[in-house]
């Protein structure tokens, strides 16, 4: 997840500077169709990575949560993402955008999952531990 989230970094800027980018290369209009849309899903779509990833990782796991982070990281992506990917590519054959598009709700699935949970305030738990008197001391 981690990794995944410090990759898109460079979606936003790269979406501002979309026609320098096409001059470099020698893309088809439908290729510059597709890059734009795609950019510019993950530009928006990058508002609520970025909350979940830190929900999940910073708050959840931070708060002693690990098994609720697990879930909210794995589930949506094999109930949700994979499946959806492979209805929309394989059997109902979408065009490549669709398919990026349908999978991109996942962030949306983590995103209410995971504000349903903060709210349940059922993540905080005591991470400290408590001191032992040392037996040299006294």
């Amino acid at each position: 997840m981690a990794l995944r989230t410090r990759l898109h970094f460079t979606e936003e800027p790269l979406f501002l500077m979309d026609g320098f980018i096409f001059k470099i290369f020698d893309l088809t209009e439908n290729s510059r169709r597709i890059i734009r849309f795609m950019m510019f899903n993950m530009a928006v779509i990058y508002v609520f990575r970025a909350f979940t990833t830190t929900n999940i990782v910073g708050i959840l796991r931070g708060g002693g949560d690990v098994k609720a982070a697990l879930a909210l990281d794995i589930v949506p992506m094999y109930l949700y993402g994979l499946p959806v990917s492979i209805i929309t590519a394989l059997v109902l054959r979408l065009d490549m955008t669709m398919v990026f598009l349908f999978r991109s709700f996942e962030n949306l699935i983590q995103l209410t999952a995971g504000m349903i949970r903060f709210s349940s305030r059922k993540w905080i738990r005591n991470v400290t531990v408590p001191m032992e008197p040392d037996s040299t001391d006294g």
